[in-house]
């Protein structure tokens, strides 16, 4: 797929999935992760996270389906995974967090960055905005 054929589907991924190690960012998994027995893979829509409670084992290797169809793979019990794209659409970059507490379970973060373009002409911004995507 070519760099026009990306942004015409309107969303491109700018950052693959980058991993960083336990405790994510200063906070502290949770104790008893280590006796956790694997869950069957699953996949769990995003929006019924909350009607799942604990799941009682380790989702590793299970699946998150975000409301837009963007499927997030459930890392090792500490392991943070983030995740860019951004819109041909518009100029906004979202970032989903997606964290393997163990115990109490996962949990996903979204956020939006906006960028403000000014360009002297459409080509001018057009570039600005691939640049942007870099």
């Amino acid at each position: 797929m070519t760099l026009s054929r990306a942004l015409k589907a309107g969303v491109l991924l700018l950052f693959s999935a980058s991993l960083f190690g336990c405790a994510p960012k200063g906070v502290d998994v949770p104790e008893g992760f280590e006796d956790l027995p694997g869950c069957s893979l699953v996949k769990i829509k995003i929006e019924d996270l909350a009607t799942r409670g604990a799941p009682g084992c380790d989702l590793e290797g299970s699946e998150v389906i975000a409301p837009d169809g963007l499927v997030l793979e459930i890392g090792s019990v500490g392991d943070v995974t983030e995740l860019s794209f951004s819109s041909s659409d518009t100029s906004a970059e979202r970032t989903f967090m997606i964290v393997n507490w163990g115990v109490p379970g996962v949990a996903v973060s979204a956020t939006q960055r906006e960028s403000q373009i000014w360009a002297s002409t459409p080509e001018a911004e057009k570039l600005q905005k691939r640049q942007l995507m870099l």
